[in-house]
């Protein structure tokens, strides 16, 4: 499994220097969420937050060179579920805007620490952007996020490279609009170059960032000997949180529900587990 779902809104009315969303649907703990958002304007510190304890990173942010678009990709590694009455607010933190355009996805698959480097490109008068290299990470297989600003005359984005689209969405106020999209794909190359074709030229901005993902695709099932234990426990049906979360559902439907985690792990003859 990779992608859960996704969710896309926008803001379109007065000034203002936050906008709080509520996505209708369940976010489960131990998934990635990961939002894109534009924004008009030049805006330097793009932010989320809950009510519920979660924490949020701005991994990248940027303004396009005219300085009339900014985007940023942030992530939140669940801990809290977020409801589909909860609201997530995206923050500007001192500065304001009147458009803005969210794109949310969440996936079940990057279980580790949220390691991440990553590099920003903008273009002024093409109909191809890319987000430069994202650089190395320390494992073999990555997520890879990114995020596309656009007005909405350069609209649709069409990934590419072997990207998918997770979600798109445009401000409809008829001036000033914006469009954001988010897109992903699973790459095992040291590092990696996020591109997308857009309808037309004009002012844009593109920026990745790159996550350790010890979960594979579902094509990617039983491909390499690391990936037993978990694609083991997403043949078997437990397919929620943590590999830790998934491993413990699994001794308590086997009838292991004493004893330390690393004592179930033990009798249940395994010998391969996260410390």
């Amino acid at each position: 499994m990779s992608l859960t779902d996704t969710f896309t809104a926008t803001y379109t009315a007065s000034t203002v220097g936050s906008r709080a969303f509520a996505t209708g649907k369940t976010i489960p703990v131990g998934q990635l969420l990961a939002i894109a958002v534009t924004v008009n304007g030049s805006v330097g510190n793009i932010t989320a937050s809950d009510s519920l304890g979660n924490t949020y990173v701005t991994k990248i942010q940027g303004v396009q060179s005219g300085g009339v678009i900014s985007t940023a990709l942030i992530v939140c590694r669940v801990t809290n579920q977020i409801g589909g009455a909860n609201n997530i607010t995206i923050n500007l933190n001192g500065d304001t805007a009147n458009r803005f355009a969210v794109a949310m996805g969440w996936f079940d698959d990057v279980v580790g620490p949220i390691n991440s480097v990553q590099s920003a490109a903008t273009s002024a008068a093409t109909s191809s952007i890319s987000s430069g290299s994202t650089g190395a990470l320390a494992t073999a297989r990555k997520l890879v996020l990114a995020a596309v600003g656009i007005t909405p005359s350069n609209a649709p984005v069409t990934p590419t490279g072997g990207a998918t689209l997770v979600s798109q969405v445009s401000t409809a106020a008829g001036s000033t609009d914006r469009h954001v999209a988010l897109q992903y794909e699973y790459e095992t190359s040291s590092s990696h170059t996020a591109t997308a074709n857009l309808n037309s030229g004009g002012n844009s901005i593109m920026m990745a960032s790159a996550m350790d993902a010890t979960l594979p695709p579902a094509s990617d099932i039983g491909s390499t000997a690391s990936d037993d234990v978990m694609d083991g426990l997403i043949i078997a049906g437990f397919n929620s949180g943590s590999l830790r979360d998934r491993q413990m559902a699994q001794h308590v439907a086997a009838g292991r529900t004493t004893g330390s985690y690393k004592d179930r792990c033990v009798t249940a003859g395994s010998l391969q587990f996260p410390k």
